[in-house]
């Protein structure tokens, strides 16, 4: 299939195995360098924030990607 001078970055975001992530607000930010899609943590982030006693916040803590940026 040609590209038709596309960049290659815009066709990762409409990957569609990503719609059922999407669909329950995980997202996903694209490494165009590595071409590869990368969790940006925010699921953690909000579990933290949200319910900062629990046990899933202490281990949501721990991840690198739940820090905010």
């Amino acid at each position: 299939m040609n590209a038709g001078g596309a960049p290659l970055f815009s066709y990762y975001p409409n990957f569609n195995e990503l719609d059922r992530y999407n669909r329950q607000g995980i997202t996903f930010l694209f490494d165009a360098q590595a071409k590869r899609f990368r969790y940006d943590g925010e699921g953690w982030q909000e579990l933290a924030r949200r319910y900062p006693k629990s046990p899933e916040a202490a281990e949501a803590r721990k991840r690198p990607e739940s820090t905010p940026k």
